[in-house]
């Protein structure tokens, strides 16, 4: 009888201590599941606010960069050669130079810019002249012409960072004066015993105010807190008055900041 109450007993026991296990068991995987659950939401909250924070700060930082700054800028300005030619036959040919330039601009966007162009160039050029005269006709002669550039451009900037390139297009008057050596008529003109046929004076190739226009690409680069440099290459077309329209190709070289 006694032995049958301590199996009992013993039994009971046994279910206890199994039962008391369960509920460890339990007990633990529920707070494992709890942690498990917890470090989930923490990572997603986390990933979350990274998320919000990082765009906040690329809406910052990009909303900084250019738009609503005002900005100027000094240039070396690479006019390449050109061809003229005149509706009474003269042709001109221009010769390279490189020059310089201002301008000042306006972003109203990360992307859209609006500025005002002043470039200036002293290029030599020869003009062969077809003239009535057959002692001058189809003479070459060398001189200077300056070119002076006042332009509009509408810049487009590819990307709202701080390296971007753009495209540009505008356009403007261009004042164009140049004198060649050269015999208007007889008055002018003489024979010489030492240096036979020579004229006086300077004859007025153009000294006029022409339509120009342009088309162009390039790069920029923003550094440090004002500065950026930048480079392009445009094509500079100038509508001459009683002459066929020139063109020729631009490069250049800017300098400047913005505030």
């Amino acid at each position: 009888m006694h032995s049958k109450w301590a199996k009992r007993s013993s039994d009971m026991n046994d279910k206890q201590l199994s039962s008391g296990a369960i509920q460890d068991s339990l007990f633990r995987e529920n707070t494992t599941m709890k942690f498990k659950h917890s470090i989930l939401i923490g990572l997603l909250c986390g990933i979350f606010a990274t998320s919000v924070t990082g765009e906040e700060q690329a809406s910052q930082n990009t909303a900084t960069i250019r738009s609503g700054k005002f900005e100027i800028s000094g240039k070396l300005n690479y006019l390449g050669e050109m061809k003229r030619t005149d509706d009474n036959g003269a042709v001109i040919l221009f010769k390279d130079d490189v020059g310089a330039g201002l301008e000042v601009g306006y972003h109203f966007t990360e992307h859209l810019n609006v500025s005002f162009e002043f470039t200036y160039n002293t290029v030599g050029h020869d003009a062969v002249l077809g003239l009535s005269d057959p002692i001058v006709q189809d003479s070459i002669f060398g001189d200077s012409l300056d070119i002076t550039n006042a332009q509009v451009n509408f810049s487009y900037f590819l990307l709202d960072t701080d390296f971007t390139p753009f495209i540009s297009a505008g356009f403007g008057w261009a004042h164009i004066a140049s004198d060649a050596d050269q015999g208007q008529s007889d008055e002018n003109c003489g024979q010489d015993s030492s240096s036979g046929y020579v004229c006086d004076g300077h004859y007025n190739i153009d000294d006029n105010f022409d339509f120009s226009y342009n088309a162009k690409v390039g790069v920029r680069w923003n550094f440090g807190k004002q500065m950026f440099i930048g480079g392009s290459y445009s094509k500079q077309w100038f509508d001459f008055s009683n002459a066929e329209t020139a063109d020729g190709e631009v490069i250049q070289i800017q300098l400047g900041f913005y505030y």
